[in-house]
């Protein structure tokens, strides 16, 4: 996977089996040359730059409110919007993940999600879900079906409940493997967040897959 932007090209190493259950960018390199390097465990913990090793802040819902150096010291700092507009930012650092731990495209405006690119201004994704058989535009365009604070959508595909973290978010094993997404791992109750499986999740949310019933219902 390459980018191309005002005469540059930057070419990302993409990594497949990370912990949360789907792809991440590991190497950034531009000219052959490294430029950023990431760590992962659930989330993004790091990343090693020109500027050296920076560390990933996370708060409870909106992702990434801060990095750190070697030393603990906050470098760089975010407020967002709802849906990851960002308001301000304090610090330099050449980072793009930021809003829900994702990438922003800062020539784009748009932040990439995988399977689709969502833009943080209006809340919505800029084409609709294909799984979706309803026309609804909240269900095919909007992001966590206009629900920004209970749920987000990692993968671009479809919107679960906002659990603090990705990882437990993961496809039920039980489909067949053609009607799975190629974005989402069959490993998928190896994790579990605060006693909460990928099962529990998938227990309670139903919505469509290629012609499997797996419709939203409310959870008390």
């Amino acid at each position: 996977m390459q980018k191309t932007a005002a005469g540059v090209t930057t070419k990302y190493l993409i990594d497949d089996q990370t912990l949360a259950g789907y792809t991440q960018i590991a190497e950034e390199r531009v000219s052959g040359a490294i430029t950023n390097s990431y760590v992962y465990g659930l989330h993004r913990i790091s990343m090693r730059g020109s500027a050296g090793v920076h560390y990933y802040g996370y708060d409870g819902h909106s992702g990434v409110r801060l990095l750190t150096d070697s030393g603990g010291n906050a470098t760089d700092n975010w407020d967002y919007e709802a849906f990851g507009l960002e308001i301000s930012r304090v610090g330099a650092s050449d980072n793009r993940f930021t809003y829900r731990g994702e990438q922003i495209d800062t020539t784009l405006a748009l932040q990439y999600l995988r399977a689709r690119w969502m833009n943080p201004a209006s809340g919505r994704f800029v084409t609709r879900d294909r799984y979706r058989t309803t026309d609804h535009p909240l269900a095919v365009y909007g992001y966590g079906g206009g629900d920004p604070v209970g749920r987000q959508n990692p993968t671009g595909l479809f919107d679960v409940s906002g659990l603090g973290t990705p990882a437990a978010i993961i496809a039920p094993n039980e489909q067949p493997p053609d009607l799975r997404s190629p974005f989402l791992k069959t490993n998928y109750n190896a994790i579990e967040l605060n006693g909460i499986t990928a099962d529990d999740v998938f227990d309670r949310y139903l919505r469509t897959f290629d012609g499997v019933n797996y419709t939203p219902d409310p959870v008390n």
